[in-house]
């Protein structure tokens, strides 16, 4: 039997990185200031890159399936957390 993960909605990875992206606006200056959808970019960027480097930091990891991406934890309790503080 495999072990459980648990997974966020793409919409959960798009707020996420929409949140993430205005609290960073000093490293992404270059980039225009209206929301993003992580789903329609390029995941080498390097503004990208950081965004991925932070997810991992915060306990998950970002998986693309069906031309969908998401986030993947390990454990649900960081995934709750996760959602309710960056996903809102």
């Amino acid at each position: 039997m495999g072990l459980i993960k648990y997974r966020t909605s793409p919409e959960a990875l798009d707020a996420a990185y929409a949140e993430w992206y205005m609290r960073n606006a000093m490293i992404t200056p270059y980039y225009s200031k209206w929301r993003r959808t992580y789903q329609q970019t390029y995941r080498l960027d390097r503004v990208n890159q950081m965004f991925e480097l932070w997810v991992q930091e915060q306990g998950g990891r970002i998986l693309q399936e069906n031309k969908r991406r998401f986030i993947e934890f390990d454990d649900e309790s960081l995934r709750l957390q996760f959602v309710l503080t960056w996903c809102s």
